[in-house]
């Protein structure tokens, strides 16, 4: 290839189909690129424009550790501080990037990410939960003046982790039960925060009695047997009033650490009005 920019230099020759140059002075200039082999030659023209700029390179930061860990089941923010320095000649445009790779100075093996309804024309990047799968992302901001080649970058490294297993148990972390009714203990709210609703998947459970006011060393001999439902029914035979037993639930599936969560139930004699509270935003 045979660059001819135009402006009196030497022509230029490369073996690929590219070449930098740097022009000393503002105008129009017409560039030709002469590509030829040993059998034929084509040649382009184009004209380029150059002009003084009025403005110096904006500055940009991200108040952000070297490397960022973001929850999968919550919404993250990032922020970039941008100096214009006092720049108002041009249009600034505002775009954030993301990209799956194991770090930002592997970005050209990293595949780029969508992010479908997130605005990434604003210095203020919202991420909503779920919309990235758990992994290693380089998060890129840049702010450019439009048509102009000012332009500055800055990177970002980002681990999106799950979150931990959440075990709920029916009724609280305190109850009062009658004796005159079967308890029940129900876990089956329990959940996967990194995953929706609808793509719930199962949680394997295990009930203990872990302690109990009705033996002297404090322990319980409820017996709930091998790992299984999340739902147990103890009968009312086996609970005695006046004592409080402290029950155990934990979780845990394929791939992910076992969580636990706790009840303590006092049996009370006769009937007792039962009464629930329920989180209707825990989720959200």
């Amino acid at each position: 290839y045979h660059w001819d920019f135009g402006d009196g230099t030497p022509v230029q020759d490369t073996e690929e189909p590219w070449a930098d140059h740097r022009y000393s002075q503002p105008g129009d200039y017409r560039v030709e690129v002469n590509a030829s082999n040993l059998v034929s030659f084509f040649v382009a023209q184009a004209t380029v424009t150059v002009q003084v700029l009025a403005c110096r390179e904006p500055e940009v930061d991200v108040a952000l550790p070297l490397q960022v860990l973001m929850r999968r089941s919550q919404r993250n923010y990032l922020e970039a501080h941008v100096d214009l320095r006092d720049c108002v000649t041009y249009q600034t445009e505002y775009r954030w990037e993301v990209y799956r790779t194991a770090s930002c100075q592997r970005l050209g093996h990293g595949a780029r990410v969508a992010l479908p309804g997130v605005d990434v024309s604003r210095p203020q990047l919202v991420v909503p939960r779920l919309a990235l799968p758990v992994g290693h992302y380089c998060f890129v901001f840049v702010v450019s003046f439009g048509d102009t080649p000012l332009a500055r970058s800055i990177q970002a490294n980002v681990t999106v982790a799950p979150e931990r297993l959440v075990p709920i148990i029916e009724g609280g972390s305190y109850r009062v039960w009658s004796d005159t009714q079967d308890l029940v203990l129900d876990g089956s709210e329990s959940y996967d925060p990194n995953l929706e609703e609808g793509d719930q998947t199962p949680l394997s459970c295990h009930w203990a009695c872990v302690a109990s006011t009705q033996s002297e060393a404090g322990g319980c001999t409820l017996n709930f047997g091998p790992r299984g439902s999340s739902v147990v029914t103890i009968p009312r035979e086996r609970l005695e009033a006046g004592v409080e037993y402290t029950f155990n639930l934990t979780v845990w599936k394929a791939g992910r650490r076992e969580e636990a969560t706790s009840q303590t139930v006092l049996i009370r004699s006769g009937r007792v009005p039962i009464v629930s509270l329920e989180c209707v935003s825990c989720k959200a």
